[in-house]
């Protein structure tokens, strides 16, 4: 199996393997200012066909689809190799809080 080059290859390869279609995708992604779902779609070719970049904005709406099973570390090295820079966003596992029983006390 091939690595996706760059992040429109891959947002196709996530949507392709979950058996969406471009429309599925515009009927599900939330945009800021909302536009019509054909304008989304659209916009879905062109990032996929690597005329238009991908913003963390973007890469984010996608995230909110779990069928699309974009995995958000991935997308970001993608972004970041295509624009030649690294991004200032790193995604990080969530800290695991200590059980408060177990937890240091105060000793006073």
């Amino acid at each position: 199996m091939t690595i996706a080059a760059t992040p429109g290859e891959y947002i196709r390869r996530c949507r392709s393997v979950a058996g969406l279609s471009i429309d599925d995708i515009a009927l599900r992604v939330e945009t800021d200012p909302p536009v019509g779902a054909s304008r989304r779609a659209e916009w879905l070719v062109a990032i996929e066909q690597g005329l238009l970049p991908v913003r963390i904005t973007t890469a984010a709406a996608l995230h909110a689809i779990p069928e699309l099973r974009i995995h958000l570390p991935v997308l970001a090295k993608l972004i970041e190799d295509e624009a030649g820079e690294t991004m200032m966003i790193r995604f990080r596992p969530a800290p695991i809080l200590a059980d408060a029983h177990s937890a240091p006390q105060d000793p006073a």
